[in-house]
């Protein structure tokens, strides 16, 4: 015997479904965008241990496509001073390369 399907509108518990599995897939998806992220970081880390220009470049490009920024700054505190390591974005940097915390 077949059975004949119902139209009309959705039950709340198989919305409630529906939203709870999109959840998860989002979240699945923002996982492994992350993993992605710390492979490519850990690649260049294994590739240039000495050089750390590349792997700042890298945090900051990843660090953007993350949290969905525009503009990215990687700073290096050295004593009393911050010193920009990185940049990743349209804002030029209008402020000077060492400025002193706090300012």
């Amino acid at each position: 015997m077949r059975r004949r399907s119902r139209a009309g509108p959705v039950k709340p518990r198989r919305r409630k479904t529906a939203v709870k599995g999109r959840q998860l897939v989002r979240e699945r998806d923002q996982a492994l965008e992350q993993l992605a992220a710390a492979s490519e970081v850990l690649k260049i880390i294994s590739s240039s241990p000495s050089d750390l220009r590349p792997l700042f470049d890298a945090l900051a490009e990843n660090a953007a496509r993350l949290c969905h920024g525009f503009d990215v700054y990687i700073q290096l505190r050295e004593g009393n001073l911050v010193r920009y390591v990185a940049h990743y974005g349209g804002v030029i940097p209008t402020s000077p390369l060492w400025v002193e915390p706090g300012r």
